[in-house]
């Protein structure tokens, strides 16, 4: 059975709001640079190890069903350095702290250093968080 682009995202329940505004992209064409939707969609992939694959399963599938051009900008990281970047743009801080037990770690900082996050790409890593109180701290 042939899959038309976006007709996977459809199902039972409503989709979530990104993957219509994928659906609606890969119905109409839309490609990068020419959008109108007011929308940025990236996709992050994140590797390493069984994640490697996962990913490399996943942009696979994406590729097949033509959603590629739906998405504005593609990154691909490891999740150490993603995490690590979003430390170093924070205030007051100019390095990570690494607990290194493997190479990869020590890789990932160094990644990290190179990897700057635009604001936008940071209240987007933000935007989920809800604070709570460490415990034992007052």
């Amino acid at each position: 059975m042939e899959t038309e682009p976006g007709q996977a995202l459809a199902g039972p329940a409503a989709p979530h709001e990104v993957l219509r505004a994928l659906a609606a992209r890969s119905r109409t064409g839309s490609q990068p640079g020419a959008r109108d939707d007011g929308l940025r969609i990236a996709l992050i992939i994140e590797g390493g190890a069984m994640r490697g694959v996962i990913s490399a399963g996943m942009a696979l599938a994406l590729d097949e069903l033509g959603l590629v051009p739906a998405f504005d900008a593609v990154y691909g990281a490891s999740a150490g350095a993603i995490t690590g970047a979003w430390l170093l743009s924070r205030p007051g801080v100019t390095a990570p702290i690494v607990g290194a037990t493997r190479l990869g770690h020590i890789a990932d900082a160094l990644d990290a250093e190179r990897l700057t996050l635009t604001a936008e790409e940071v209240r987007g890593l933000e935007e989920p968080y809800v604070p709570h109180p460490v415990l034992g701290h007052s």
